[in-house]
């Protein structure tokens, strides 16, 4: 439904991160496989907000997967991640989730993974910097 804005133009509104038919569109397909560090958290940025996300582990050592680099690395009292074992294979399943960026963690030494997602229309800043200190709106972060 248009709506007026202060230009005086009627548009379209863009899509926004409640925008239920952003998500219902098929995903725009975004890959890369790097090397994801020990002793510190490597971020990686969507250029969108994603739709669903997938990680596989392709090296020798464990992989922690989480959305704050306070999360990943423990620095919490109670540690906000999901580990994939340190087995050449292990993913996760595919997970139907918005977020702007994820973090990885290479758990007892660096280890390589690959990485799938779906991006939706939604633009990432709607879901930029997912904490858990936002008054326990995100607890589960870190």
């Amino acid at each position: 439904m248009p709506y007026y804005n202060a230009t005086g133009s009627m548009q379209y509104p863009s899509p926004g991160p409640s925008d239920v038919p952003s998500y219902q569109l098929s995903a725009i397909p975004w890959l890369t496989s790097s090397v994801a560090p020990n002793g510190a958290a490597m971020k990686i940025s969507f250029p969108t907000t994603t739709r669903w996300v997938e990680v596989m582990n392709t090296g020798g050592q464990g992989l922690r997967i989480g959305f704050s680099s306070n999360g990943i690395g423990g620095l919490v009292p109670e540690a906000h991640y999901f580990t994939l074992p340190a087995t050449i294979g292990a993913q996760t399943s595919r997970w139907e989730l918005r977020c702007s960026e994820i973090y990885l963690y290479g758990i007892s030494g660096a280890t390589t993974f690959s990485l799938a997602a779906g991006l939706s229309p939604v633009p990432s800043r709607y879901f930029n910097g997912i904490t858990g200190s936002l008054g326990g709106v995100y607890g589960g972060i870190g």
